[in-house]
């Protein structure tokens, strides 16, 4: 019966061009270790730089873990070899430099650095504006006993006797703003001492500090382009690379800087000697400017990848990548045809392999010759493939064997890289098929649903690859070849539900506060049992009526997006639930995902939101455990902490606010060990 099926859609196979991108990527790791005992140095510097002879030029400082393992990777490095410098310092403030080739990737170098000896106790601290020149100091410190006595010494005579503290966690009040040095120094159970002085800058400052100039060739004058300045201010932690322009200008902005602060503009060249000059912030623009000598030699290199979005299939684009100012480029590609663009596209008429050469030169303005370098990489096609498969609602696909009123949706998805890139939407109702024809190979995803006016619509839940309800969980398949078996299961709603409580709210894309039409919003039960599936109206907005009271769980589902799970409670005294917000998310980081199902902890909403004196919320976690709830303005200030003991399953928890002034504020949840279980805002009328 299948193949029956399947008989009215097999097409021939169609192979076209395909092609890989080529560029020089360099690995660089090792390991930093004490000299004496081989234990690994954790949280050490560690500063990667090309040699700035090489028109190539790069420079990062990355920081060793908890294994003392450091590692970088450089992307689009040219294919000529590059010299990479790693360095690092060590109890003695000695310089240590290794060197590697990029051709030689990966590049390994370890070393063996002494370290300052290991003590029982170590203080530490931090510090924090809370208004003005009031100033919050928090003890870091550890020590193998426990800390007994703690002395400071913010360095500010002037304040008379409230210069020093005993306290684990003080506030001072400056006399004035300006650099102060802070001295703590701990004690512990086992008589261990140690002490520690940082510079701490008191000041609001409402200046900016400018710092401009230009990059010339010292015996031309030229302006040199795309040439980098470092800039860094050591005592407020500041680094930066900028680039000169093409009139040789380069230009950065620092931010409230206290005056006086010292500033090391440097930049190397082509012996790769260093040129630094340190000035001091200031209100007034500062400009430096570099005199360098610079490198006269050309090197060839670019890129290319398959434009996969164009209609005109094979479809290629060429990123040149030279080095040295070229102004002239003369490109081969293969196949009898011919460019002198910078960054050309190219379309092969018919499938294999090419190779791509490209010639670069330099001429000055009277068109005499300086530099030219040529080289040659080779371009292969892809292959195209079709795709289909059946669309079930139960243990039949729809309209198959007969007619069951429904039509289906499907959308295909590209995964390239961390990207989910849509491809094609088709609609379907023939025996419950789709295809989708000529698709590039690669990894993809499939979504598939009821369109709105099917009769079975609101009986069950769209489903990706591999029948999940969410693209995170979904199965990508890799296409290599024709592929007409990817069915697709959908998920059975629980639409027998009914009550009166009601579930407002809208879907917002939080890197741009935009609401979001036609985003899916998934309903699970407090079991996490799928019940229903809404669509957004053209206004972002969602409404979820006929619920039973109980607790419920929201997710926004959003292909390629990234979201948080909800909860939601409806009572008697809360029948509907208004404004809620379902936040997305690009990138992972901010849109993590809590996991009812194992360890996770999940709080609900914060209600009445608007409130006048008392909130509540809800709270569901697997086990007992301790809690504090922390309020800030919107500022950042912390307002108040106040702990709390959590059952095992829900709970509901208030927080009187009568001391507080109406306002904006937010509320932070955490486990005992800091870690953050969630964040909302409320506000206070």
């Amino acid at each position: 019966m299948r193949k029956t099926f399947l008989l009215f859609f097999l097409l021939l196979l169609l192979t076209i061009f395909s092609g890989r991108s080529f560029g020089v990527t360099v690995y660089l790791h090792g390991t930093i270790t004490d000299s004496s005992g081989g234990a690994p140095v954790p949280d050490h510097q560690v500063f990667i730089k090309t040699d700035f002879s090489s028109p190539f030029h790069y420079y990062k400082t990355v920081y060793t873990d908890s294994n003392g393992l450091y590692s970088d990777t450089v992307l689009n490095v040219p294919s000529f070899p590059v010299s990479f410098q790693i360095s690092t310092y060590d109890c003695n403030n000695y310089v240590h430099t290794l060197t590697g080739l990029s051709s030689n990737s990966p590049i390994i170098n370890n070393f063996q650095i002494c370290v300052p000896p290991p003590t029982g106790c170590h203080s530490n601290f931090k510090y924090d504006s809370i208004s003005g020149l009031n100033y919050q100091f928090t003890d870091l410190s550890e020590g193998s006993s426990t800390i007994t006595s703690w002395r400071w010494n913010f360095g500010d005579p002037a304040s008379g006797v409230n210069n020093l503290s005993v306290t684990q966690d003080p506030q001072h009040l400056y006399s004035g703003s300006g650099i102060y040095n802070v001295k703590l120094t701990i004690q512990s159970l086992t008589g261990c001492r140690d002490s520690i002085i940082r510079t701490v800058f008191i000041q609001v400052p409402l200046n900016q500090v400018n710092i401009t100039g230009h990059v010339l060739g010292d015996s031309t004058g030229v302006p040199i382009a795309d040439y980098p300045v470092m800039i860094n201010a050591a005592l407020i932690e500041y680094s930066k690379v900028v680039y000169s322009d093409q009139n040789g200008l380069y230009g950065d902005t620092l931010q409230g800087v206290p005056d006086g602060i010292p500033i090391s503009v440097a930049s190397y060249d082509c012996n790769n000697i260093l040129h630094s000059n340190t000035v001091y912030s200031s209100s007034i623009p500062i400009q430096v400017d570099f005199h360098l000598c610079v490198n006269t030699r050309c090197y060839a290199g670019f890129s290319f990848e398959l434009d996969s979005n164009n209609s005109v299939h094979n479809t290629f684009l060429f990123t040149d990548q030279s080095y040295g100012d070229p102004n002239h480029w003369s490109w081969s590609f293969g196949d009898g045809n011919s460019g002198t663009e910078k960054n050309p596209s190219h379309q092969y008429a018919l499938p294999g392999t090419y190779r791509v050469l490209l010639t670069i030169t330099r001429e000055d303005s009277l068109g005499t010759w300086i530099c030219s370098d040529t080289i040659s990489q080779l371009v292969s096609t892809p292959s195209y493939f079709n795709i289909g498969g059946l669309l079930f609602i139960g243990q039949f696909p729809i309209n198959n064997p007969h007619s069951t009123g429904d039509t289906g949706i499907v959308f295909l998805y590209r995964k390239h890289n961390q990207w989910i890139v849509p491809v094609d939407t088709a609609h379907f109702t023939f025996l419950g098929y789709y295809t989708f024809l000529n698709v590039l190979e690669g990894n993809y995803i499939i979504k598939a649903g009821l369109t709105g006016g099917s009769a079975h619509y609101s009986e069950f839940i769209p489903v990706y690859s591999g029948d999940n309800a969410k693209w995170q969980t979904s199965v990508p398949f890799t296409l290599n070849q024709n592929s007409f078996y990817n069915d697709l299961h959908l998920i059975p709603a629980n639409d027998s539900l009914t009550g009166s409580a009601i579930l407002k709210g809208s879907v917002v894309h939080m890197d741009d506060y935009q609401k979001l039409c036609s985003a899916e919003v998934l309903l699970y039960s407090e079991e996490m049992n799928p019940v229903r599936s809404v669509l957004t109206d053209p206004e972002g907005a969602f409404e979820i009526g006929g619920l039973p009271y109980g607790t419920y769980y929201l997710y926004p589902e959003i292909t390629g997006k990234f979201a948080r799970l909800l909860m939601v409670t409806v009572d008697s005294n809360n029948q509907i639930i208004s404004d809620i917000q379902l936040d997305v998310y690009d990138n992972e980081l901010t849109g993590t995902i809590p996991n009812p199902g194992k360890t996770g902890s999940l709080v609900g909403n914060i209600y009445p939101n608007p409130g006048t004196d008392v909130f509540h919320f809800t709270m569901g976690s697997p086990a007992a455990m301790n809690i504090r709830i922390e309020l800030y303005s919107c500022t950042g200030m912390k307002l108040s902490v106040k702990s709390y003991v959590i059952n095992q399953g829900r709970n509901i928890l208030s927080m009187p606010l009568h001391d507080i002034v109406n306002g904006l504020y937010f509320m932070v949840v955490r486990k005992e060990d800091g870690k953050i279980i969630n964040t909302q805002k409320l506000i206070k009328n």
